[in-house]
């Protein structure tokens, strides 16, 4: 062995070679003096579960529990970086030949795979994706059918939202910003825009993702092209969700950061957005009727307007909390009809204004301007949400998904409940109507 060592690493790699030892590219020295000593290689080659020539990593579930590769598993099975990427990046971290073959198993290394991952070239790619605010850039239009393959083709920059909701991500095209949205809860969140539609509540346009077209798998290519290895793993899990929504980026601060009371006629859209929150029972905005703080993040000011953001349906599943619900519309309407803005929910609400916002102190005369809005978007609610229209907005929506049969789809679609919102505009006709 202290003959060996001295021996120069390219004669040892020549010596194993001529005893028919085939050590593979990236062997240390110490495994190949071991290899000439014994005869034989101790790495043994874990067994395939199938003929085919499939690498380890493409069918052993077990590396993603082992510490010493499970990161190069992620890397190829979450990120599908390509194999001669990771292959590098483990001889690079100087990775035991064991641990090598035991993701790629022996035989000639991996080389660039003809699906490698082309080089983005702009200015903001990988290593300026923490550098990306989606703030500093204008809002991409977006088509309420499709944003084709050249638009994603055309991708600068990704990066996963920071804060809110874990299913967000910015991404930067050529014309602007949009913005990419997953999880359980889109049917709610599209079917609460198009309520928003009905009653004049500014909300950014949102529809899903397509598949049929190929728009879906040119959204993963570039967003697997654009981002850092490290945001690539946590992107490829919301990749994997079933559903997917396009939404526009509305470029405005949130009403918690402004510091002067908007005009008039924003006052009022806050009033309708209000009557939005009621009918969806919406408690993530404002306290109102619910016992909560609030959340002024969601009410963004842009364009002279008031947008409201995250405009989920919840419906209830117990009868009990339908019926709280609802005994607490009643409740504000009848309060409001007798009292106006000197009810207890109004009163929540400028405090919510006080406490929550930078702006200080809610006067009576905004608050009143509140009110209005409140009560001519009530109007418009009751004018437009009949029975036949809900009903046929829920019926469109089964098909809004290519998945218009998927039963993960459907469930959502179905776990919106007509009746309960029918309800809820029926106590507004009382007083509103």
């Amino acid at each position: 062995k202290a003959e060996l060592e001295r021996i120069k690493f390219s004669d040892l790699k020549a010596l194993a070679k001529a005893m028919g030892l085939d050590t593979g590219l990236g062997a240390t020295k110490d495994v190949i003096i071991d290899a000439i000593l014994t005869g034989k290689l101790k790495q043994k080659v874990p067994k395939s579960s199938s003929s085919d020539g499939k690498r380890p990593w493409q069918f052993d579930t077990s590396l993603n529990k082992d510490p010493n590769v499970k990161r190069y598993y992620k890397m190829l099975k979450w990120a599908r970086l390509p194999e001669s990427q990771v292959y590098q990046v483990m001889l690079n971290h100087r990775c035991r030949q064991a641990a090598i073959d035991k993701v790629f198993g022996k035989g000639p290394p991996p080389v660039d795979e003809t699906v490698s991952m082309p080089i983005a070239t702009p200015d903001l790619t990988r290593n300026k994706t923490e550098e990306f605010k989606p703030s500093s850039h204008p809002s991409h239009p977006i088509d309420t059918k499709e944003l084709g393959a050249v638009e994603w083709d055309g991708l600068l920059v990704a990066k996963k939202s920071d804060t809110g909701s874990s299913g967000v991500i910015f991404a930067l095209l050529k014309k602007g910003v949009v913005v990419l949205k997953s999880g359980n809860t889109l049917a709610e969140e599209i079917f609460g825009a198009w309520i928003a539609q009905q009653i004049g509540v500014s909300v950014p346009a949102m529809r899903l993702c397509k598949a049929h077209n190929g728009e879906r798998q040119a959204v993963s290519k570039a967003l697997r092209r654009t981002v850092s290895t490290a945001t690539k793993i946590s992107i490829s899990r919301i990749l994997q969700r079933s559903n997917l929504g396009v939404m526009e980026y509305v470029n405005g601060p949130p009403l918690v950061e402004l510091k002067a009371c908007p005009n008039h006629d924003c006052l009022k859209q806050i009033g309708a957005i209000l009557v939005l929150d009621v009918v969806m029972n919406n408690f993530d905005r404002m306290p109102f009727i619910w016992d909560n703080q609030g959340n002024a993040e969601n009410i963004l000011f842009s364009k002279q307007r008031m947008f409201a953001l995250d405009n989920r349906v919840v419906c209830p599943t117990s009868r009990q909390a339908r019926e709280r619900h609802l005994s607490k519309v009643e409740q504000l309407c009848r309060d409001y009809s007798k009292t106006g803005v000197e009810a207890t929910q109004w009163a929540d609400i400028a405090q919510f204004w006080e406490t929550r916002t930078m702006m200080g102190k809610l006067d009576k005369k905004s608050l009143e301007a509140i009110a209005q809005g409140f009560e001519e978007a009530a109007k418009v609610a009751c004018s437009k949400l009949t029975d036949q229209k809900l009903q046929e907005m829920q019926a469109k929506l089964e098909n809004v998904s290519e998945g218009g049969n998927s039963q993960f789809w459907l469930t959502q679609v179905y776990g919106i409940d007509i009746t309960f919102i029918s309800g809820i505009v029926g106590t507004l006709k009382k007083y509103f109507g």
